[in-house]
């Protein structure tokens, strides 16, 4: 009996295992992307951003303090704009 009892509980572990680890697998690239206007998009990091996601994937900012620098290739300053191109959010650099 007591070999039964952990042959369950060692199937429930395996079991509980495998959901976080399909639970907590990444959105599809397209998925992270897709938009249908320029506003469904975000930058895709907090700070010196040169891409672009879908905003339901953008990371949360509002902790975040960046450096005044204006990189180049970036957002930063002016640099760019995000534009939903052909359903990918994507950055434009000026």
């Amino acid at each position: 009996m007591k070999g039964a009892g952990f042959g369950i509980i060692t199937a429930v572990a395996v079991l509980f295992v495998a959901g976080l680890y399909f639970s907590s697998q990444p959105a599809e690239p397209d998925e992270k992307l897709s938009c249908s206007s320029d506003s469904d998009c975000a930058p895709a990091v907090c700070c010196h951003a040169d891409s672009a996601v879908n905003k339901n994937f953008a990371p949360d900012c509002r902790a975040i303090f960046c450096s005044a620098v204006c990189a180049p290739g970036t957002l930063d300053c002016g640099g760019g704009e995000i534009k939903c191109i052909k359903n990918k959010c994507e950055v434009v650099l000026k």
